[in-house]
């Protein structure tokens, strides 16, 4: 089939939206239909087979930020040129949009009939009430368009349960595919004289260490995880905790809690690491951390953690309990004391923490593993396919 894939976010770019958009490219290539992508300016260029990629204008802007911003605002419509002019220029099968691509999809005149499906990565209302002020006097009116939206759509992609429970309320008859991410950091086999060196580089020797990768946008409870360690601190002497991701800007900024804290000798900030490089900090951790404090999406790095065979503290929020459970991890309260006890547990219970690490790696090859990802884009797909085919009947 011939699809228009529509992502308003920076492509390529390693986090995210832009990792599960160019997964589900390359499982598309694999299963022979051709694909444009439609994205913003910015981003690294990436080859994938059965994709070429188009983007839009290029605006005086170097940086777009996660999530909503007012630049993307002027992105959006520049972004809808393109559509249109895609849409003029070839007659697509499908059209598959992203986050608040659906938008530009539902706006998109010249449509031909294509099947449009909708790929709900996150709550647009969610996300954008989150931030406070006049978003939650909006709150109403978001609620109606991601309902219209939804509703509009031939079917929709979530990519955990609580999103396929959101869109289930919103929308009742739409058909729902849940998809969920697979592992994407791989851990790094690491000799004895490798992890000495990489020790003695950070000045870990003989300590324990808590790891946590991932961006350090607000909801992911970084200020939460540092003032849960300097609790552990107290409690586990020798261990150290390694913080990796974050801008530079963002790095500074948390860097100067940790001076209050008490823990600035104890805590390592790395910076960003793209996710094929960062294996190396699993393979050092005793334990891993995922503070995340709100949300609706289960975090794409706790897959890669449960892979690695390491132990994993989360807070024990809807965001994490849709998937883990006391067999798997360790839910904490989403405290700096809940924090605090369940990654002090983990660090002097080492069998405890072995037992959960082997059930978790178990649970994540049987269940979201790569065959397992593609074998859903397939079922997806054939069902599109049949749409396609019904639609095209009814004309005749």
């Amino acid at each position: 089939m011939r699809i228009l894939f529509i992502a308003p976010q920076p492509f390529f770019e390693n986090r995210g939206t832009p990792i599960a958009v160019r997964n589900m490219l390359r499982v598309l290539g694999r299963l022979g239909h051709k694909t444009d992508l439609v994205t913003y300016y910015a981003g690294g260029d990436v080859s994938i087979p059965g994709t070429s990629i188009y983007r839009c204008m290029r605006l005086p802007f170097k940086n777009i930020p996660i999530g909503f911003s007012f630049l993307k605002l002027l992105l959006d419509p520049v972004l809808y040129l393109l559509v249109i002019k895609r849409l003029l220029k070839n007659r697509y099968d499908v059209i598959d949009c992203v986050e608040e691509g659906i938008f530009v999809g539902l706006l998109a005149g010249p449509r031909r009939n294509a099947v449009l499906c909708y790929d709900v990565d996150s709550s647009l209302t969610e996300q954008l009430t989150a931030r406070g002020g006049l978003w939650r006097v909006l709150a109403p009116l978001l609620r109606f368009l991601e309902k219209w939206a939804i509703g509009k759509c031939a079917c929709a992609v979530t990519v955990c349960p609580a999103l396929t429970d959101h869109v289930r309320e919103l929308s009742p008859q739409t058909p729902i595919f849940q998809i969920e991410d697979t592992p994407v950091v791989s851990q790094e086999a690491l000799s004895a004289r490798r992890e000495a060196e990489l020790r003695e580089e950070l000045s870990l020797v003989g300590w324990k260490t808590v790891v946590y990768i991932g961006n350090f946008e607000s909801y992911q409870g970084i200020d939460l995880l540092l003032h849960g360690f300097a609790r552990v601190v107290r409690k586990v002497p020798g261990c150290a905790l390694i913080l990796v991701g974050g801008t530079e800007r963002e790095v500074l900024e948390k860097k100067s809690l940790t001076p209050a804290l008490g823990i600035e000798q104890y805590v390592r900030f790395i910076g960003f690491v793209p996710p094929q490089k960062a294996g190396v900090y699993l393979s050092l951790a005793d334990v891993l951390v995922s503070p995340r404090c709100r949300g609706t999406n289960f975090p794409m790095k706790v897959y890669s953690y449960l892979a690695s065979g390491k132990p994993v503290v989360a807070t024990d929020l809807p965001v994490h309990s849709q998937l883990l459970n006391g067999e798997i991890a360790v839910l904490a309260e989403p405290t700096p004391e809940g924090m605090a006890h369940g990654i002090a547990h983990l660090l002097t219970n080492p069998e405890s923490g072995s037992s959960l690490a082997e059930s978790a790696k178990r649970f994540v090859e049987e269940e979201f593993c790569d065959r397992a990802y593609e074998r859903k884009v397939a079922e997806l797909y054939r069902w599109i396919a049949a749409e396609v085919s019904r639609r095209k009947a009814k004309k005749k």
